[in-house]
C-alpha cells in the first residue's frame, strides 16, 4: 500500500489504484484451524497475566509484613 500511495505534501492512497489490487485469503479450514490454536494461546495468556497480577497483589500485602516482622516464614 505504501507503493500505492502518491502525493507530494500528504501521501493519498488511489480509490481506483487500490480498487486493482488482488487479495488472497486462506481457505476456511486454514482460517478455523488458526483460530483454534491461537485460541488457546491467548486464552492461556489471559491466564497467565491474572495469575501474574493475583502474584503482584500477594506479594504487595505480604512483603511489608515480613519486613517488619509481623509475620515469619
Amino acid at each position: 500500500m505504501n507503493n500505492l500511495a502518491n502525493g507530494a505534501a500528504q501521501q493519498n492512497l488511489s480509490p481506483i489504484r487500490t480498487g486493482k489490487l488482488i487479495v488472497l485469503f486462506p481457505i476456511t479450514s486454514l482460517l478455523d484451524e488458526f483460530e483454534r490454536i491461537a485460541g488457546t494461546i491467548i486464552e492461556n495468556m489471559l491466564v497467565l497475566k491474572k495469575q501474574s497480577r493475583l502474584a503482584v497483589q500477594a506479594r504487595n500485602r505480604l512483603l511489608p509484613k515480613l519486613m517488619s516482622g509481623e509475620i515469619e516464614v
